[in-house]
């Protein structure tokens, strides 16, 4: 077991409260330190991250590409703490200053600009984040235009999947109708969003020469290599 400072500022005294906690690293650490102060205090001392802070004996907090500002084991740093992850992120982060829900949790820095995954479409309407998760796309409003002029642009709504790999997601897919909806909203069907396109360029099936003929103008677009090495290199993470 590791030992951590947990130094309370108490409301109306000079000198702070000093406690040791023991835990198997600080993200426990963290976590004994906040129950143990609403136990002891129950509010009274105004919110947590302004009136205590836990040690980092250990160097346990460092920045790198995995960072999470909002994990336990990040929070109620010392002011020293702090200033040191501000550094070694190359000004990525900055100390946190909104205050947020009065009980809701407080990080000790945010990021300067927020990491955003957009995600890579690998088969037709179907769309993996870094994390795994596959999301369908299902059309809400088409787009329409008069004159040759577009007055309405289309609008979509991304549909997350439990599945997690292409061939679970086709099945998914079907038994959800949710390749159907696509054909409510629009009033016709999508050829490239055919279910059995979409197999195939996840690499499920191969489609007959007759088949091919009818996706002739498609195929090209997606039988690239990318979209499927993206999703063995995904599902090797």
């Amino acid at each position: 077991m590791r030992k951590y400072e947990v130094i309370v500022v108490r409301r109306g005294q000079i000198l702070p409260l000093l406690s040791i906690i023991a835990a198997e690293n600080r993200r426990k650490a963290v976590y004994k330190a906040e129950q143990w102060f609403w136990r002891k205090y129950k509010g009274t001392q105004g919110p947590m991250h302004q009136a205590m802070t836990v040690s980092d004996p250990y160097s346990e907090v460092h920045y790198n590409s995995d960072f999470s500002c909002c994990d336990r084991l990040n929070k109620l740093l010392p002011k020293d703490d702090i200033n040191r992850l501000i550094v070694e992120s190359k000004a990525e982060l900055t100390r946190e200053t909104r205050e947020g829900k009065p009980h809701g949790q407080h990080n000790a820095v945010c990021r300067v600009k927020r990491r955003r995954d957009f995600g890579v479409f690998v088969a037709p309407g179907l769309r993996r984040m870094k994390n795994g998760v596959l999301y369908y796309r299902i059309i809400t409003a088409p787009q329409r235009s008069r004159n040759g002029r577009r007055f309405r642009k289309r609008k979509y709504r991304d549909i997350s999947l439990t599945a997690r790999t292409l061939a679970d997601a086709v099945t998914e897919i079907r038994e959800r109708r949710l390749n159907l909806e696509n054909e409510k909203k629009i009033g016709r069907r999508m050829k490239v969003r055919d279910l059995s396109f979409v197999a195939h360029v996840a690499g499920l099936m191969t489609l007959s020469p007759h088949s091919r003929a009818k996706f002739s103008r498609v195929l090209p677009k997606y039988e690239e290599p990318r979209a499927r090495a993206y999703d063995v290199a995904s599902s090797r993470c």
